[in-house]
């Protein structure tokens, strides 16, 4: 499929997968806008980050806000939609339940609602996660495995991965859901998750924290990866005409969290091993996740091609570089 000249719409542009896939469209000659949530504006951005703020056509709106969600589709007129925006992060998901659910269950039903009324659009791809699984006693996770949810953030998450494929199944839309194990890499503005938590704690001679035990296991895949994800499963959608099918991205290795950190320590040269503090214990923390991409190798072809240890040396230097240009942060 070629992507150049093709207008692609984001939800959550100016997130870590948002801006992501907006630079990586913008690298293929694609017409890239997308909407910017109202709260949002002056928190870091993506979009600032990459340096492509200018180059992308952006609304400021909200999802759950059907009417400044409609007129930005107005306006743009897309032939694909990537719905990226949602509360992501946990622990303010797990506080304030009725944003939470307003975000993630509404938003979603607001993009595919107003999504199936446009005459161009190709397809529409929405992210789910391996959240949605939540705790199950079979692993790897694979997409039959039922959606139990568990916290708020991760029942939000699946009760929009079962809304988007029963929507896409009533009204025929080209629709395919991702549902990827922890995503990392260069862009992650989000400083609270893990691997950028622990590596700007490491470079602001910070000791590193660990929430719980420090013995979960999760499944960790590198943006470059998770992008490939995205698009190969937008051509695939494009040349089968799916409607509402769900698909694993990941590598299906995990690593407890002790060991991904002293990992990091150990690729930053710090001394910082003995200095790591068990944090406070989060009571809807799933002890193990990650998922099968059995399926997403066998149809469209991906499979992960940058592993742990290089993923994470790109990742370490491209923060290094920010904070250095950055001092303020």
């Amino acid at each position: 499929m070629q992507w150049k000249k093709m207008r692609v719409f984001l939800t959550g542009v100016d997130g870590f997968v948002g801006s992501n896939i907006a630079r990586t469209m913008l690298s293929k000659g694609a017409v890239v806008s997308g909407l910017l949530h109202h709260q949002t504006q002056n928190e870091k951005s993506g979009l600032k980050a990459w340096g492509i703020t200018s180059q992308i056509q952006t609304y400021v709106g909200d999802v759950a806000d059907s009417v400044s969600l409609a007129s930005a589709f107005k306006d743009s007129n897309p032939q694909w939609i990537f719905h990226l925006a949602a509360q992501a992060i946990v622990c303010r998901a797990e506080s304030n339940v009725q944003e939470t659910v307003r975000t993630n269950v509404q938003g979603t039903c607001n993009v595919i609602d107003l999504a199936s009324t446009l005459d161009n659009l190709s397809g529409i791809i929405i992210a789910s996660s391996d959240k949605a699984y939540g705790h199950s006693s079979f692993l790897p996770y694979k997409e039959e495995t039922p959606l139990r949810g568990g916290g708020i953030y991760d029942t939000s998450k699946a009760c929009a991965d079962l809304l988007a494929h029963s929507l896409a199944k009533a009204t025929g839309l080209p629709l395919g859901i991702t549902r990827c194990a922890n995503i990392y890499g260069p862009g992650d503005l989000n400083l609270s998750r893990i691997i950028p938590d622990i590596i700007t704690s490491l470079i602001q001679s910070r000791p590193p924290v660990i929430r719980n035990t420090g013995r979960q296991k999760r499944d960790f895949i590198y943006i470059e990866d998770a992008i490939s994800a995205y698009l190969k499963l937008a051509e695939y959608i494009a040349e089968h005409n799916l409607c509402g099918e769900a698909f694993n991205f990941g590598t299906g290795i995990p690593i407890e969290m002790l060991d991904l950190v002293n990992y990091i320590i150990q690729i930053m040269d710090s001394d910082a091993k003995e200095a790591i503090v068990l944090g406070h214990h989060n009571s809807y923390e799933i002890e193990e996740q990650y998922v099968d991409a059995s399926k997403a190798r066998s149809l469209i072809g991906w499979e992960p091609q940058v592993s742990l240890l290089n993923g994470l040396k790109r990742t370490i230097k491209w923060y290094e570089r920010y904070f250095s240009e950055n001092k303020h942060e």
